[in-house]
């Protein structure tokens, strides 16, 4: 009798250890399923994180390019700003030179179309000037 209440325990503790044995498992078993689901969420976050990659360098592009067309932009702005004032410069010395000489001969030029001339001509300048800086002052703060 001795023998079978030792087989007896003896069954009971596998049956005892196959079921500690399948809990395990059954654990083991949800803790692959919970790894491979974060796996599963980070090979998500890969594609998500190359389409930002993407954006990014798109971004850089169109940085890259207003920047390079800003530079442009300053140089027209710059060149503008010097030939109007050359212009007006050339233009008013001119007028002086006339002027001077409609003097000596006595003659008023401020009643003459070329005075007209002069006058518009001068206005448009000032009016070309003021556009190139407008038009400069719209991206300069950039």
């Amino acid at each position: 009798m001795n023998k079978l209440n030792s087989i007896f325990k003896k069954v009971a503790e596998l049956e005892k250890n196959a079921q500690e044995v399948k809990l395990g498992m059954h654990v083991e078993l949800a803790l692959v399923d919970d790894i491979k689901a974060v796996a599963n969420k980070i090979k998500s976050e890969v594609t998500e994180s190359n389409k930002m990659k993407s954006d990014a360098l798109k971004n850089k592009k169109m940085f890259d390019d207003a920047i390079l067309l800003k530079a442009e932009l300053l140089k027209r702005y710059e060149a503008n700003r010097n030939k109007y004032a050359a212009q007006l410069k050339e233009n008013n010395a001119l007028f002086s030179k006339l002027k001077a000489q409609a003097k000596e001969l006595g003659l008023s030029i401020e009643n003459s179309p070329i005075y007209k001339e002069y006058l518009d001509a001068s206005k448009l300048l000032s009016e070309l000037s003021d556009n190139n800086q407008s038009n400069w002052e719209l991206i300069s703060k950039y």
